[in-house]
């Protein structure tokens, strides 16, 4: 769902691309306001938070001016429409100018007030990152060229630190976390999100498409990565010292019809260019199969109720301090 999608439907888009409930929708008597908790690169909303409870409030203009929201009567809840505070954020990942990768332009977006730096260690992404960003008037992100292993920023340089599909890729998750922990400032908040590629699903099921997958998969442990890391993001979390460790799933895939053509002409691309180069000169396939594989995939879109859905992990956690 597109964000402009997600507003329309009354939700609140988010740094991982998908929809929550609108925090400031009118609450109904006698239910309580799932508040947002600002810092959230994610977006998440927690139920059950404490209430601060204004039993002594008569006017809804005392609750106010004590930052709160009237639910009901002269009760009053920490106001869930307040302002997100200033934030700096670095994204370890850049959108390739398409807007169907991994996007760090979303946490500028989330954060419309604060400082994001969006990171890729290849200098051919960013100047397409830098053209996305002002075509869509995002004037509150920066991109560097940097190696997640080895940041160029001081300790404690970020409020928030964001990384979507960079796992997946590199042969030790556990140094690249313990890395974007170093930069990340005491109580600072770490959004991960990455693919489980055993468990993409496809309908019609057909080899030639999965074939696809298999490519993508190969091609990542070729280069150290792990294409199941998604499932292993609360692990790591843990494993690398973060507190108060939250783990989600979702699935990638078209929502709109007019979203597919499109969609799966991406999953197509997968099977082209690098990929194919790479496959043919290992031997894990043939330059012809890929290319009916691609095709295939395509024809997706024309097909009601088909599917390429790709599972993502996401994982939310705190540095202690």
């Amino acid at each position: 769902m597109s964000a402009a999608d997600c507003t329309n439907a009354g939700g609140t888009p988010n740094a991982a691309a998908s929809c929550l409930p609108d925090p400031c929708a009118t609450t109904p008597p006698g239910e309580a306001i799932i508040c947002c908790i600002a810092g959230s690169a994610q977006g998440a909303f927690t139920e059950g938070d404490p209430e601060v409870e204004c039993e002594d409030v008569s006017t809804s203009a005392e609750c106010a001016n004590e930052g709160g929201t009237v639910v009901q009567g002269t009760s009053c809840d920490p106001n869930p429409c307040a302002p997100t505070p200033p934030a700096t954020i670095v994204a370890c990942c850049v959108p390739d100018g398409s807007e169907t990768e991994c996007d760090g332009l979303d946490p500028a977006r989330w954060a419309p007030d604060g400082e994001t730096i969006g990171i890729d260690i290849g200098a051919e992404q960013l100047e397409g990152a830098r053209a996305l960003a002002r075509d869509l008037g995002v004037r509150n992100v920066t991109f560097r060229q940097g190696n997640i292993f080895e940041l160029p920023f001081e300790d404690g340089s970020f409020d928030v630190v964001f990384s979507q599909t960079v796992l997946f890729h590199i042969p030790d998750p556990l140094k690249a976390l313990a890395e974007l922990k170093r930069v990340l400032r005491p109580g600072g908040l770490i959004a991960l999100r990455d693919a489980i590629n055993a468990s993409i699903m496809v309908w019609p099921e057909d080899p030639l498409i999965r074939e696809i997958g298999r490519m993508v998969r190969l091609g990542a442990q070729r280069s150290g990565g792990n294409p199941d890391v998604g499932r292993e993001l609360g692990t790591l979390l843990h494993s690398t010292g973060f507190t108060d460790v939250s783990f989600t799933l979702s699935f990638e895939q078209p929502e709109r019809p007019e979203e597919r053509a499109e969609y799966f002409s991406v999953v197509a691309r997968l099977a082209e260019g690098t990929l194919t180069s790479l496959a043919v000169s290992e031997g894990w396939s043939t330059a012809e199969k890929l290319a009916r594989g691609a095709a295939r995939c395509r024809e997706l879109a024309n097909i009601p109720g088909s599917i390429w859905a790709l599972p993502f992990g996401q994982a939310t956690g705190r540095k202690p301090g």
